[in-house]
């Protein structure tokens, strides 16, 4: 999974932000967009990933109060490798 760092973009009044993903990374299947007015107030903007190509434009409602960036993706599943000492 590849992670853009965050980006500072002034906007004129008026203007709409717009973002889109031109060149994914091989195998990339989806992609979220966090937008907030500082580092410490981004939220996520939608309910699920964006598929590669699918531009994301600012609702003319305003941000949305999505959920806050976590660690990265978490894991589907855990695997616990046992150890076994034989004796004899």
């Amino acid at each position: 999974m590849a992670l853009l760092e965050a980006t500072q973009v002034t906007k004129r009044f008026g203007s709409l932000l717009a973002v889109n993903v031109n060149a994914p990374p091989a195998g990339v299947t989806g992609w979220n967009v966090y937008v907030g007015l500082s580092l410490d107030q981004l939220s996520l903007q939608f309910g699920g990933p964006l598929a590669p190509g699918t531009p994301w434009t600012i609702p003319s409602t305003g941000l949305v109060q999505g959920k806050p960036p976590g660690d990265g993706q978490t894991p589907d599943q855990y695997y616990y490798p046992q150890q076994l000492l034989r004796r004899g």
